[in-house]
């Protein structure tokens, strides 16, 4: 006997959609525009029916009231297919047993769906399906209000319903639904999910919004102020996806950084390079960033405790490069094979720039300028601009200059370069660049990442 989807929905034009691209598909299907009707022909004909396809809101029975009649006598595989704004009924379909939750409108990824579904009732993998667990490490969680200010979703957004149920509740490329997020909202759901595959992609787009943002002068300096904080969080949470660092770590080096921007936003002169950095484009301000929060765990784990040693250690790694928002993407972008002499000239000229626009505001601490200016010193005296070597190298400088490797190779300016992860960069900064860099601080680095250190590596 040929088995059957039941295909249930009030909405005509919905279902007929549905049942259509399901019959091309060589399914059979029954229909049924109400709960009460379909509730009749699943008693009558329970044997030939392998899938339910329901609708929630329907009137006379809706989706769940189908739900809950279902299992009373059976364990037959059941979907409830409905719109985006009824997940919080999905966290209650799934505590009754529904098998999965899917959202319009109905497109070739859904049918695709159902259809796995309806194969797997038929091959008795069913129940396989229906109780995978995600993997802890599939999600992450991103801020609701941090998509208050967009227009359009850059990436598939998710809603958590369980320990084990994620449930899409936005696709990427549409326009942000602002009513359904105040919706949320008003329920008390403060959190919503992207892929971790996918964060990347979502800090690009967020990071994207805040440069335009930083930009426009119709844009109030609270406006930028929240902006500027959602992007370093975010920055912040992209850069410690690494095993080896803990939440309280990621906290602890987030406040550090608020506290770096806040006190950048008491001096005119500090927030407008800050400004100016995160305008020049999102790699640069995402690498200073990434520089400032990796630099403040290796202080602390150095011993550099004091509040004034983590502030200018934050402050340096967020201006290192500073001199480079003089200097065009395009040049920054070129790998340096493909560089003549004259723009490898330019682009060691970042230092320098860095260091007079850092002279340029009063009261800055020596140190954050030094570092700006040193950290592309080598151990061995063949770095730039000064061919300074060893102890003649500012100590926060050599401490950046291991950090801003580290973050280099994580997140790689040139397109094209693969993007390591954290044990990889250090395994390539151990086999290659031992020779340029404090082995002090690569030992801390080390430390705060977990990583074994090889016993004296012959540098190639």
């Amino acid at each position: 006997m040929k088995k059957k989807v039941l295909v249930v929905d009030d909405d005509p034009i919905v279902r007929t959609l549905l049942v259509k691209m399901l019959r091309v598909r060589d399914i059979e299907v029954i229909e049924a525009n109400q709960g009460f009707l379909a509730a009749k022909i699943f008693e009558k004909q329970k044997k030939e029916i392998s899938l339910i396809v329901s609708d929630v809101q329907m009137p006379v029975m809706d989706g769940l009231e189908l739900l809950q009649r279902v299992r009373a006598t059976s364990p037959c595989p059941f979907v409830l297919f409905t719109g985006l704004g009824a997940v919080i009924e999905a966290k209650k379909a799934f505590e009754m047993g529904a098998t999965d939750f899917l959202t319009k409108p109905v497109d070739k990824d859904v049918v695709r769906k159902i259809v796995d579904i309806f194969a797997a009732a038929e091959s008795g993998a069913a129940c396989e399906l229906e109780n995978r667990i995600p993997s802890p490490d599939e999600y992450l969680k991103i801020q609701l209000d941090d998509l208050i200010t967009t227009t359009t979703i850059n990436n598939d957004i998710y809603i958590r319903l369980s320990e084990t149920k994620f449930v899409k509740v936005g696709r990427a490329g549409e326009k942000t639904p602002h009513e359904r997020l105040k919706f949320y909202r008003d329920k008390k759901i403060d959190f919503l999910y992207v892929l971790t595959t996918e964060f990347g992609k979502y800090v690009e787009s967020q990071v994207d919004l805040s440069r335009k943002a930083l930009a426009s002068p119709q844009v109030s300096m609270t406006t930028k102020m929240a902006l500027l904080e959602t992007s370093t969080r975010l920055i912040a949470e992209n850069a410690f996806l690494v095993d080896s660092l803990d939440r309280e770590s990621l906290e602890w080096t987030q406040g550090i950084l608020n506290e770096t921007v806040d006190f950048a936003a008491d001096d005119p002169a500090i927030f407008e390079q800050l400004i100016e950095l995160s305008k020049h484009s999102n790699h640069l301000y995402a690498h200073s960033l990434a520089v400032s929060l990796y630099a403040c765990l290796v202080a602390k784990e150095h011993g550099w405790t004091a509040p004034q040693s983590i502030q200018k250690v934050s402050l340096g790694g967020l201006f290192h490069d500073i001199g480079k928002k003089e200097l065009p993407l395009e040049l920054l972008q070129k790998s340096r094979k493909n560089q003549s002499k004259d723009e490898i000239k330019m682009i060691e000229s970042h230092c320098e720039r860095g260091r007079d626009i850092l002279l340029g505001i009063p009261g800055l601490p020596e140190e954050v300028v030094l570092i700006a200016l040193h950290h592309h010193e080598t151990k061995a005296g063949t770095g730039y601009p000064l061919r300074l070597k060893g102890e003649q190298i500012n100590p926060l400088a050599r401490l950046i200059a291991v950090v801003d490797k580290f973050v280099g190779f994580m997140l790689p300016i040139v397109p094209g370069e693969p993007a390591l992860n954290a044990h990889d960069a250090m395994k390539k900064m151990q086999t290659f660049y031992l020779e340029e860099l404090d082995p002090t601080f690569f030992k801390v680095l080390a430390s705060v990442l977990k990583f074994p250190l090889e016993a004296k590596k012959k540098v190639s």
